[in-house]
C-alpha cells in the first residue's frame, strides 16, 4: 500500500521559484518607469518656470499678436490697453481699456478691466484655455446700456 499522507513542506506547495532573468526584466522596467516620470516631471516644472519668468512678465509685448488673433475669431476689432500677469498655480492676466468695436469700425463693447485666469489644459491641448473670465468696472456697449459689476 502506498504511503497517500505524505507531509509536504507548506513552502513548497504552489510557488514558483522565479528565475534571475524575470528580476532583470522587472528591474529594468522599473528604472525604465522611473526615467520617464522623473522626465516628466521635470519637463513641467521647466515649463512653468518658463512661462512665470520669461513669457508672463513680457505679456504686454504679445498685445498686438493678441489683439490680432482675437479679432480675426471675433470678427470684430479688439482693442487692448495694457496686459500685466499675476503669477500663482494659475496664471492671471489683467487687462485694462478692453474695448471689441464692430468690423466696420462702429463702437462695441467697452470693459474699464478683465481679469483672465488661465488654465493648464492649455498645455495639454496647445491653445490657450481660461478657467475664469471677470470683467470689473462700468462696461458700456455701443447701444448706449451700461451695467456695472
Amino acid at each position: 500500500m502506498s504511503d497517500s499522507r505524505r507531509s509536504v513542506d507548506p513552502t513548497e506547495v504552489g510557488q514558483a521559484r522565479p528565475n534571475g532573468n524575470a528580476e532583470r526584466v522587472l528591474s529594468r522596467v522599473l528604472k525604465i518607469l522611473l526615467i520617464v516620470a522623473a522626465i516628466l516631471y521635470f519637463a513641467v516644472a521647466g515649463i512653468y518656470v518658463a512661462l512665470r519668468y520669461i513669457v508672463l512678465p513680457q505679456a504686454d509685448a504679445f498685445k498686438l499678436r493678441i489683439e490680432q488673433l482675437v479679432s480675426l475669431k471675433l470678427h470684430a476689432q479688439l482693442h487692448i490697453g495694457r496686459i500685466s500677469t499675476r503669477s500663482g498655480l494659475q496664471p492671471i492676466l489683467d487687462i485694462d481699456n478692453l474695448r471689441i468695436d464692430t468690423a466696420d469700425g462702429a463702437p462695441g463693447l467697452a470693459v474699464p478691466h478683465a481679469s483672465a485666469r488661465v488654465s493648464w489644459s492649455s498645455l495639454l491641448h496647445g491653445r490657450l484655455t481660461l478657467a475664469a473670465l471677470v470683467g470689473m468696472g462700468r462696461m458700456s456697449s455701443s447701444r448706449g446700456t451700461r451695467t456695472g459689476m
